[in-house]
């Protein structure tokens, strides 16, 4: 006999676009007014600042795109940098990065873009 398997509520919220959400040749515009006005960059050291944006512009070729599985060994390794100096700034570079219900990390403003994107092209 088969227990009766109930759902286990989240209290994470749901992905904001579908999961096999893909760039397929659309580029990543920065801001770049928005970008140095932010609190994470003005927050950031000026050695995590490189890195902050190899996050943000590698997070666009993910599937779905502008996401991060939550590894940071894994996106330490994408990105180019040693794991370890990765984890030892970890704060500053996943700052804004929250995880959702489908497991994986999102930025706001990233998801914006990736919103802005789907309108663009007929999509959402």
């Amino acid at each position: 006999m088969i227990p009766n398997l109930k759902a286990v509520p989240s209290n994470l919220p749901e992905p904001p676009y579908p999961a096999d959400t893909k760039a397929n040749g659309f580029k990543q515009e920065i801001d770049l007014d928005r970008l140095m006005s932010s609190k994470t960059w003005a927050m950031a050291d000026n050695e995590c600042r490189p890195w902050l944006l190899m996050i943000w512009f590698l997070s666009w070729r993910n599937v779905p795109c502008g996401t991060w599985e939550p590894d940071d060994d894994y996106i330490a390794a994408r990105i180019g940098c040693k794991p370890e100096w990765f984890n030892g700034h970890r704060e500053q570079l996943m700052r804004g990065w929250t995880r959702h219900a489908d497991g994986l990390l999102y930025h706001a403003f990233i998801s914006e873009q990736v919103r802005e994107m789907l309108h663009r092209r007929g999509g959402a």
